[in-house]
């Protein structure tokens, strides 16, 4: 099953749309499911419920956001063709669209020009489920850069 959310700011009513493996990354992220390598959906819902408070809006860094009562969920076909908020640009998705791709995120121009949202460039440690970042490798001669993760070091 496909569970797909969309989390919203209480502030700048930013919308971020999140899967059970951003979730998963999330919980790690905040300590949560270090030890669990697959954990039932039931605790994994319990446990993000319970995290929403102290997550920060990636538009405006406000924390507490809300999971958004009116998001679609791709597991329930009675829902499916209804519209949702394109992640690059916010702005409605077509119905018909959704009709035609059910698992899209983006509205027709945004998909066009290839533009992403912020939460798309991320990435997390496949070990712990940290934030993987850029940094500059040591060492002489030219400068090198490698995906590392931000909690264990690991590189990717």
């Amino acid at each position: 099953m496909l569970h797909m959310s969309v989390l919203l700011c209480k502030r700048c009513k930013h919308q971020q749309v999140v899967g059970r493996s951003e979730r998963l990354a999330l919980l790690r992220a905040n300590g949560n499911l270090l030890r669990d390598k697959d954990p039932s959906p039931d605790i994994v819902d319990a446990l993000f419920e319970n995290l929403l408070v102290r997550l920060e809006c990636t538009a405006c860094g406000a924390a507490g956001l809300e999971e958004n009562s009116d998001s679609t969920e791709e597991s329930n076909p009675e829902t499916w063709g209804e519209s949702r908020r394109c992640i690059g640009c916010g702005a409605a998705i077509p119905a018909e669209r959704l009709e035609l791709l059910p698992n899209t995120q983006q509205c027709t121009p945004c998909a066009a020009a290839g533009k992403t949202s912020r939460e798309d460039q991320r990435q997390f440690c496949d070990r712990c489920g940290g934030l993987v970042v850029l940094t500059a490798r040591r060492g002489a001669g030219l400068a090198g850069y490698t995906m590392t993760c931000s909690s264990c070091g690991q590189r990717h």
